[in-house]
């Protein structure tokens, strides 16, 4: 394992895009060398969001659009629907 480690670190210095996806922080030559061999120059993209989304990454939802805010429907994602009730007659 650690001559693996070792080669990897070598390829990483040795190559200019990895080189440089290093200076970012928390990506070490693992990480360069492995989007490196993943992306490539990275031309096949249109843009920065088109690699993320085929690399799996995908932004997280922060706003309250398309939730369910009646709490009569809280129970349906878990199949714990209440029983609705007849106003008409009282059942």
């Amino acid at each position: 394992m650690a001559e693996l480690d070792k080669q990897i670190a070598v390829i990483a210095q040795e190559d200019p895009t990895a080189r440089r996806l290093q200076q970012l922080r928390g990506v070490g030559p693992l990480i360069a060398t492995a989007l490196v061999a993943t992306v490539g120059d990275g031309k096949q993209y249109r843009k920065g969001r088109d690699m993320a989304a085929a690399l799996g990454l995908t932004p997280r939802q922060h706003s309250s659009g398309g939730k369910d805010t009646d709490p009569q429907n809280r129970f349906i994602s878990g199949g714990l629907r209440p029983p609705k009730t007849d106003s008409r007659n009282g059942v």
